[in-house]
């Protein structure tokens, strides 16, 4: 379930960050643009992953492969794990890093 939940989420982050583009001031275009690049990457590598973490690590030619945890399990080491430390601990930071500076000026904007 958390492997769906992951792939309907992430458009939905991604159309988040494209309307706080949207909304951004013209001073910090640059920032916010950055941000949805960021936030695009984390999208397409964490939706790929774990597609096929759950459409093939789960199909029966792949069941009995020695090598299948190496690759396809979120227990370290593997490629999948290390991918998704990638995504999250990397671009999904520098995503709110540059972020942040946008929501600045009101008093609600400096909440946010």
């Amino acid at each position: 379930m958390l492997e769906l939940e992951i792939i309907v989420m992430m458009p939905a982050i991604v159309a988040l960050f494209v309307a706080v583009h949207a909304w951004t001031p013209a001073r910090a275009k640059t920032l916010s643009l950055s941000s949805v690049v960021f936030m695009g990457v984390l999208a397409g590598i964490t939706c790929s992953l774990h597609f096929v973490v759950l459409t093939l690590s789960r199909q029966a030619e792949f069941a009995d492969q020695p090598w299948l945890p190496l690759f396809m399990t979120f227990e370290w080491p593997s490629v999948v794990y290390a991918l998704d430390i990638l995504a999250w601990d990397i671009f999904f930071a520098l995503a709110i890093l540059f972020a942040a500076p946008v929501f600045s000026g009101s008093r609600l904007a400096a909440w946010i």
